[in-house]
């Protein structure tokens, strides 16, 4: 028996009494079987009721299908089996003296094993809930599509249970309903899910890049600070591959922003910019670093400050028209116009060439809070006022996908506010979402507390990173270290590690391996936290 209304349908078989639903040339639901047994627990054979009536009804807003069994045993002489449709649902039904169960199938994503989350939608609890591959846990009510951004949902007073059939790759479900309540379960498809609770520019995250987990490896900046050199950088590379080698197939180094600044004064130094890293550190500049990590085994991956510099480069004094202002700030002065084409058409390709000819395979973009606020400072002297800033960045930041190509890893270090976080996100592959966190204090309110809060983008639309990971002895005691690298790997966060290879002993060597390789986790409950 067949019913439709509108896009949505099911075909209920009465011989199996079972059921598939789905909308358009989707199946939703598969093999679902009815059950049942007595109030006293004795099961009922379906099949052995000799009479059976089926009706069809339509209403203005719905169509509903009724079938019905009748001449059982005294303690159950009849059942019904329904389904209302309507254009937003689908909700099954059932009637009589019995506890009725349905057991069905899941056919919900194209890769319900990597990109079909089992997820709750109405959760109450402050904790953060994490899982990997395709786990379930009571209390859901939803699967998350991340390809799509849609989840189907179901609603019901009854009980129903999810599972991973490892057989048929599919998520299965258990239904139960009781005597006098949850006589029924509706079925319902959102759209557009995270685009529209989160008010963000959703699009699945990307995994061609060669990071198929997040990523593990060592950076400059937390470690070494302005004492990072070339010599530094490869001794350290090697002193990390002593350690963990076996623990990590693909690391990752990062040159920090101490490559082309030598303090925090903004004004940079005579002949030192964007495309010209500082020789006393880097004498043979940025290119040998990149070849001689490669060697090692590592992806080579460089901080780049793109819409500022301290002093202005070749490009900037030849065009005067793409700065947008001059304004001392911590990381620079002189600010580009990003509603300037040549901005967009020139300038920041040639940036981003220039670090992919240097040989770097992935790149922290850093001081987008101060872009945005020196671009609404100075809105008014855009080339292209209709322009807001935060169309601005968002071309730059694509500019930059465009150059570098789809294989490359971008990182947006973004973490003061949600509107820079998820200003260009679907362009990134990762995101920095809070703070520094070199002391205990600033871990928990910049990097437990963002991690929370920004969890359900994570593995969803990017991976988001809480910064380094920090454990040498003067800024954590054991305790702390444990509890650090505990959440980074239950979270299933990025390892970057932010102390000198020699800084970390052997409980802390220890405790770093057994988060290497991160786990692929994604979230389990797509609501923000707070500690």
């Amino acid at each position: 028996m067949y019913i439709n209304f509108l896009s949505y349908w099911v075909d209920f078989d009465e011989k199996r009494f079972s059921f598939r639903c789905g909308r358009g040339h989707e199946v939703l639901i598969e093999d679902a079987v009815f059950s049942a047994t007595t109030l006293d627990g004795e099961p009922l054979n379906l099949a052995d009721y000799p009479k059976s009536s089926s009706d069809i009804q339509g209403t203005l807003e719905s169509a509903t299908l009724h079938y019905g069994i009748q001449g059982g045993p005294v303690a159950t002489p009849s059942l019904g089996f329904g389904f209302e449709i309507n254009a937003h649902s689908v909700r099954v039904f059932c009637q009589g003296r019995a506890f009725v169960s349905i057991d069905g199938f899941f056919r919900w994503g194209e890769h319900p094993e990597e990109s079909t989350f089992s997820i709750r939608t109405d959760t109450q609890s402050p904790a953060l809930k994490s899982a990997a591959g395709p786990a379930t846990s009571d209390g859901d009510n939803a699967l998350f599509d991340r390809t799509t951004d849609a989840i189907l949902t179901w609603n019901t007073s009854g009980y129903i249970r999810t599972s991973f059939d490892w057989t048929r790759r599919l998520y299965a479900f258990h239904y139960t309903c009781g005597i006098d309540f949850g006589r029924h379960v509706t079925f319902q498809i959102q759209e557009h899910y995270c685009a529209e609770k989160f008010h963000i520019p959703y699009k699945p995250i990307v995994k061609k890049t060669g990071f198929e987990t997040p990523s593990v490896g060592w950076m400059t900046w937390y470690a070494v600070q302005f004492d990072a050199s070339e010599e530094v950088v490869l001794d350290n590379a090697r002193k990390f591959l002593e350690k963990f080698r076996a623990y990590c197939p693909a690391p990752v180094l990062w040159v920090d922003w101490e490559w082309c600044h030598r303090c925090f004064d903004g004004h940079g130094e005579e002949g030192l910019d964007i495309f010209h890293p500082r020789p006393v550190p880097y004498p043979n500049g940025l290119a040998p670093v990149a070849e001689q990590l490669k060697q090692l085994g590592f992806l080579p991956a460089l901080w780049i400050g793109a819409t500022n510099e301290g002093q202005q480069n070749d490009l900037l004094k030849q065009h005067p028209e793409w700065v947008l202002a001059q304004k001392v700030i911590w990381c620079g002065q002189w600010w580009v116009d990003p509603s300037h084409p040549g901005v967009i058409q020139e300038y920041i390709p040639a940036v981003f060439r220039q670090l992919c000819d240097w040989g770097y395979r992935a790149l922290k973009w850093d001081c987008l809070p101060a872009t945005l606020q020196v671009c609404n400072e100075f809105h008014d002297k855009f080339h292209d006022k209709t322009v807001t800033p935060h169309e601005g960045l968002r071309r730059m930041v694509q500019a930059a996908r465009d150059t570098v190509g789809e294989d490359f890893f971008m990182l947006s270090c973004s973490g003061n506010s949600d509107a820079v976080i998820t200003c260009a996100m679907d362009i990134f592959d990762g995101a920095r979402v809070g703070g520094d966190i070199f002391g205990w204090k600033e871990f928990l309110e910049q990097g437990v507390n963002r991690v929370m809060h920004a969890f359900p983008w994570h593995n969803t639309v990017f991976y988001a990173d809480a910064d380094n990971l920090v454990l040498r002895k003067e800024l954590n005691t054991l305790n702390q270290a444990r509890t650090r690298v505990s959440f980074y790997g239950l979270a299933g966060l990025p390892v970057t590690l932010g102390d000198k290879i020699d800084d970390l002993d052997d409980e802390r060597t220890e405790l770093l391996r057994r988060v290497m390789p991160v786990v692929d986790i994604h979230p389990a409950e797509l609501e923000p936290k707070k500690h």
